[in-house]
């Protein structure tokens, strides 16, 4: 039999580190977002000051997309990890 308190502080400690595991990765997210943009910035500044190559920009616009997508897949993946930490964490200790 398990005490009402024992399950309370279970989910409780599951529920902190759920809400510890997203705000960490929207702290990652905001930060490669944020890299992501400050680049583009920049390559668009140096890019108004003298003009690059075709190859480059197209190659640049590439990375940019492929880091912002990246971005997405990291974010989606933390949280579905997160959701399933929690979701294993209140269900095995519910059974226990």
């Amino acid at each position: 039999m398990n005490w009402p308190s024992r399950q309370r502080n279970s989910f409780q400690r599951s529920a902190w580190r759920l809400l510890g595991h997203l705000t960490i990765g929207t702290l990652v997210f905001v930060a490669v977002l944020l890299l992501t943009w400050i680049l583009s910035f920049s390559f668009k500044y140096l890019n108004s000051v003298n003009p690059f190559p075709l190859e480059i920009a197209r190659l640049f616009s590439k990375l940019e997309i492929g880091l912002f997508y990246a971005d997405i897949i990291f974010g989606c993946i933390v949280l579905v990890i997160g959701i399933l930490r929690f979701l294993w964490g209140t269900v095995m200790e519910r059974d226990r």
